[in-house]
């Protein structure tokens, strides 16, 4: 199984959320849909 946290995170940093907005994240992001639920609660498009 993939682990997304890393990429989760470098996506966050890369569109801005490490500023003014406050996501959390697992540190063992395990499913692709739980990567997904976290960009799309974030506002960012970017899907796994």
């Amino acid at each position: 199984m993939a682990e997304y946290e890393k990429k989760v995170r470098e996506e966050l940093k890369a569109n801005g959320c490490y500023t003014n907005i406050h996501v959390t994240v697992d540190g063992k992001i395990k499913s692709r849909h739980t990567a997904n639920e976290i960009m799309k609660q974030s506002g960012i498009p970017k899907r796994f």
